[in-house]
């Protein structure tokens, strides 16, 4: 079996892990390379979990890729191993350049009508989810 989190290791024979951006709670976040469409795409590998657990990222990421909304990250591709019974996934997603919510607010507070509309742009982006049963479960400012 490949190594699934070092730099330069490809999943799928398609995707090139090229920079990690940040680990935390069982997910590592990398960005990467589709090799076959050259184009940057994020890659999430969640390592260390169980058939029952992977069927349950399965679902989930199979029902996070049907919300019909732009402003949701769309999911590209999604693959897994197993290691001694248990199984390690990765997800890849579009790659989205830009500045967090956390470092805009770390720059300078926001204004009360950005952060309004910016509230109910995020309201209306969950809304679109949940009528498609998909329950994002990690929202932060990253």
């Amino acid at each position: 079996m490949q190594p699934l989190a070092e730099t330069g290791a490809r999943l799928d024979e398609r995707y090139r892990l090229d920079h990690l951006r940040r680990r935390s709670g069982g997910v590592t976040l990398w960005r990467a390379t589709d090799e076959v469409l050259g184009r940057p795409v994020a890659v999430r590998i969640v390592t260390e979990r169980t058939k029952a657990q992977f069927k349950e990222l399965t679902a989930a990421v199979g029902c996070a890729g049907k919300v019909p909304d732009a402003r949701w990250v769309r999911v590209l591709d999604v693959g897994s191993a197993t290691r001694e019974r248990r199984m390690s996934a990765w997800i890849v997603s579009e790659w989205v350049e830009g500045p967090s919510l956390a470092a805009m607010i770390r720059r300078e507070p926001l204004r009360p009508p950005f952060a309004t509309a910016l509230v109910l742009s995020c309201a209306q982006a969950v809304a679109a989810a949940e009528r498609v049963g998909a329950r994002h479960g990690l929202l932060h400012p990253d």
